[in-house]
């Protein structure tokens, strides 16, 4: 009983970590994509009018 709790347990475990990565991921490509666009901005490579 308790293996078969213990396997479940990963499972959701595992689970859980692919989502965390991928938000973690998601994150981190925003915030990447964010500093970029402000510096591009800041040193008028993008112009916008």
């Amino acid at each position: 009983m308790w293996l078969e709790r213990g396997a479940l347990h990963n499972k959701r475990c595992q689970n859980y970590n692919h989502i965390r990565n991928y938000l973690l991921l998601t994150g981190l490509l925003c915030y990447l994509v964010t500093k970029v666009w402000a510096t591009y901005q800041n040193t008028g490579w993008i112009m916008l009018h």
